[in-house]
């Protein structure tokens, strides 16, 4: 009996063979953007089941994982609202999809040149307050943690900068108005002198 390529990974069988199913998802009539290093992420955005491949060298894409077939792109620092914008920068850091207001509902977050930080919801529009720029820089970590275990998540960015303050935490609560730019200075210290105390012991 035949196996499909999913189970023979899950099974550590030998693959059969592998065989290409599309190309040239996201591609425009005779071109394509420059990739980076920001990795595309498959899920199921928007809760019906099948999968999608979101991903960004400059726009944001998203892809029917089966098909290959363009479900939206919106350009870098913008939305679906503004269709003729221009991107505002490249994507380095990987994009992150969660949910990070708790409302049950899966979101893109991206960070971009020109210090950018991107909110979406799964059809393509900002989430209320977003995008916020916490640096004219270009951005190069992302990361979405509860930092503070208070059971909200913050978003984390590093920037291309050679200064000390190089940590903003942005907040993604009502009370600090979604998307509120939110920089706990504080806990940015703590984190940092705890990380030399265990760098310095290991």
């Amino acid at each position: 009996m035949s196996t499909t390529f999913e189970e023979q990974i899950k099974g550590n069988k030998a693959i059969d063979h592998i065989s290409l199913k599309w190309k040239h998802g996201g591609a425009y009539n005779s071109w394509v953007e420059t990739g980076w290093y920001a990795s595309p992420v498959i899920v199921d955005l928007d809760g019906d089941g099948s999968l999608e491949i979101v991903s960004s060298a400059y726009s944001l894409t998203v892809l029917d994982a089966l098909t290959g077939n363009l479900k939206w792109r919106v350009k870098s620092g913008h939305d679906m609202t503004e269709p003729n914008a221009q991107n505002v920068g490249r994507t380095w850091p990987n994009i992150i999809v969660d949910d990070i207001d708790a409302d049950g509902q899966l979101e893109i977050i991206s960070a971009h040149g020109n210090g950018y930080v991107s909110v979406y919801n799964h059809d393509g529009y900002f989430e209320q307050g977003w995008p916020q720029k916490p640096i004219s820089r270009e951005l190069r970590g992302l990361k979405v943690d509860d930092l503070d275990l208070d059971g909200t998540k913050e978003i984390i960015v590093t920037a291309a900068v050679g200064s000390k303050e190089n940590i903003w935490v942005l907040s993604t609560t009502e009370h600090c108005g979604m998307g509120g730019l939110n920089l706990k200075v504080t806990l940015v210290m703590l984190m940092a002198f705890l990380i030399t105390i265990y760098l310095l012991e290991i």
